[in-house]
């Protein structure tokens, strides 16, 4: 029996975070530091609280997302 919990890819856990039991998280997701995740995570969404609670989902990743000094500029270039 499977007590532990199943990391994806690409996954941010924050400072002080806990994956507590058998919980999934699945690719791309982000831990808030310090929040406690008892249940699944589903990709690219990102969890935060005590008990942790997702805030936010992605329909599609961003690949610059958590890339901090990169800017990409709606309207090309002349």
């Amino acid at each position: 029996m499977r007590e532990s919990p199943r990391i994806g890819a690409d996954v941010l856990i924050g400072a002080g975070a806990r994956v507590v039991g058998r919980v999934q998280i699945g690719d791309g997701v982000a831990v808030g530091a310090n929040a406690v995740c008892l249940c699944d995570a589903p990709p690219h969404s990102t969890v935060v609280g005590v008990p942790g609670r997702i805030i936010e989902r992605d329909q599609m990743p961003d690949p610059m997302r958590h890339r901090p000094g990169h800017h990409i500029e709606s309207s090309p270039s002349p």
